[in-house]
């Protein structure tokens, strides 16, 4: 018997166990390719997040019981040597004056011009705003665009934390009602997010000294 012919015999009797380990072969190249692929995307997906949410910023300095002066913001750029914008963080609801949909939980963020260079684009929507504005996923809950009216409840600012006030009396929460100027994107900071959260929040852009 030739060389030829006993390749030929051994793969006519071993041809279905052959088939098996070549079948299995496939399956598991294509499961382990794409679970590379999803994970690639997956990574890409959460990167892509994580920017949008902080942009451009490298550090962030932030003290949930108390505020800093504006100054500050100055006197670490002299510092540092490098772009620093103050924002005045707040929470609160908003409804829109004709219709009953309302976000309960907002942050109200008292910015410049100097956030938006903060921003994934290096930009913002506008470069005057004289009344708010509004992020994507704002704007889609409420059901308004540029140029209607927006209500805005925020809550007191105090040093003292709610749930440890010894007095029922308290100053009612401010209302402001403004003019929407602008819905603002993802890439001109609409996911701005200082929390660990991949939800995306929802968020009302004010003039910092109107805030203030």
């Amino acid at each position: 018997m030739t060389l030829t012919r006993l390749v030929i015999s051994t793969i006519r009797f071993h041809w279905r166990t052959g088939l098996g380990v070549v079948l299995s072969t496939a399956v598991i190249t294509v499961v382990v390719a794409g679970a590379l692929m999803v994970g690639d995307v997956s990574r890409a997906r959460l990167r892509s997040l994580a920017l949008a949410r902080v942009g451009r910023a490298e550090l962030a300095l932030k003290a949930p019981d108390t505020f800093f002066r504006a100054a500050l913001s100055d006197d670490l750029q002299r510092e540092l040597k490098a772009r620093v914008a103050p924002v005045l963080m707040l929470s609160g609801s908003a409804s829109a004056p004709d219709i009953e949909t309302r976000a309960p939980q907002i942050q109200i963020l008292g910015i410049d011009d100097r956030f938006w260079k903060m921003s994934p684009s290096g930009q913002g929507p506008t470069t005057d705003l004289d009344g708010v504005a509004i992020n994507r996923a704002l704007a889609q809950r409420l059901k308004v665009k540029a140029g209607d009216e927006i209500v805005i409840r925020f809550n007191n600012a105090s040093w003292m934390p709610p749930e440890l006030r010894l007095s029922f009396d308290r100053a009612p929460d401010p209302v402001l009602r403004q003019r929407i100027d602008a819905i603002v994107s993802d890439d001109q900071f609409g996911r701005f997010n200082l929390r660990n959260d991949l939800a995306e929040p929802f968020l009302v852009y004010c003039p910092l000294a109107v805030l203030q």
